[in-house]
């Protein structure tokens, strides 16, 4: 917290104003204030927590709030919650007068891990996760320790979704120490901490190579396709459960798809399902009926680089992806039937 109270200092108490949801002000940003002495309530703006919040709506009252305030490019944003916040606040301030700084102080497993890292920012739209979005790199990301002690169980699992997908993209004694260790997995939040931060260091080794996702970054989104479209189905639906929830059932499916397509180990996928996702995440919430629609969803997935075709990260072996890998409706459809075999579905 030393580098984010001198960027703080620098600034100054008028040239900062503060984005939060409800739930982090009410039980976080008292206890940082009392380290970094924020500024005045004012030039706080705080937005409804979760996922519906990351709208066209919240940000326009965000922009509201900046522009009646006074707010000018010579200014910081400073963001202090989870994911939701970093993505609304970061792409609110990439825009606001063609770009103003901004910074994250992430509260969350999630955010630690990948939401707050890496700057890609954005807002759903048309019931798309993150269609509208910019890439800008915050000036500062920490993550808040303190704030975990508080976290809920499910907030854990939503980081820990995140965090597993990187240690199957690119960090094998991580994920040796989650499989070697799985029945314990939940049982300390320093060692979950410390997890996070590898993961987000190994993101941003990744992101300073390609920070536009021209193409190594690409592999940040295996297990996204699928996850990305459960996500969206489960908000329609009017059940929304947590990004990174969704996204260890979509690492399930993509490596379904891995073995099906690339021959990657049945070891590997049945190892994931049986002893992370299984016994944590539980059941996926949908049906053979879903399919038309998450197929739909996975059409327009914005990292598809072709209309209508739907592309994946996939993997040859543990810490070997593939980008870009094409699958047919056919195939995506018996890996959705396998992961709900392997779940329990």
């Amino acid at each position: 917290m030393k580098e984010l109270a001198t960027l703080l200092d620098w600034y100054g108490p008028e040239r900062i104003w503060i984005l939060t949801d409800d739930n982090v002000n009410r039980l976080v940003v008292p206890r940082i204030d009392t380290e970094l002495r924020l500024p005045a309530e004012k030039h706080r703006i705080v937005i409804a927590p979760g996922e519906g919040a990351k709208s066209i709506e919240t940000a326009q009252r965000i922009w509201r709030f900046l522009a009646e305030g006074g707010a000018t490019r010579s200014h910081l944003l400073l963001n202090i919650g989870g994911g939701m916040v970093s993505d609304i606040g970061g792409f609110c301030a990439s825009t606001f007068k063609r770009g103003m700084a901004y910074a994250n102080v992430a509260t969350t497993l999630l955010g630690a891990a990948d939401a707050c890292i890496g700057g890609k920012t954005g807002i759903d739209f048309l019931g798309l996760k993150n269609l509208i979005g910019s890439f800008a790199m915050p000036q500062k990301t920490v993550l808040y320790v303190p704030a975990l002690d508080s976290l809920p169980y499910r907030e854990q699992l939503s980081g820990f979704g995140e965090i597993l997908k990187t240690a199957l993209i690119g960090i094998p004694s991580l994920l040796d120490s989650i499989l070697s260790d799985a029945e314990e997995l939940f049982c300390s939040m320093p060692r979950l901490a410390r997890m996070a931060e590898e993961a987000g260091d190994y993101k941003m080794q990744i992101v300073r190579r390609d920070p536009h996702e021209q193409y190594e970054r690409k592999v940040l989104n295996f297990g996204h396709t699928f996850g990305h479209a459960f996500e969206s189905l489960a908000m329609e639906k009017g059940r929304p459960l947590p990004h990174g929830v969704c996204i260890a059932h979509g690492i399930v499916s993509a490596l379904v798809l891995s073995h099906l397509r690339l021959d990657c180990p049945s070891e590997l996928l049945h190892r994931i399902a049986k002893e992370i996702v299984a016994p944590y995440y539980k059941t996926p919430a949908f049906t053979c009926d879903d399919y038309p629609r998450l197929l739909e969803l996975m059409r327009s997935d914005k990292k598809n680089a072709i209309a209508g075709q739907i592309l994946f990260v996939l993997l040859r072996n543990m810490a070997i992806p593939e980008i870009d890998v094409p699958a047919d409706d056919r195939e995506i459809a018996a890996a959705l039937d396998i992961t709900r075999d392997l779940l329990g579905s």
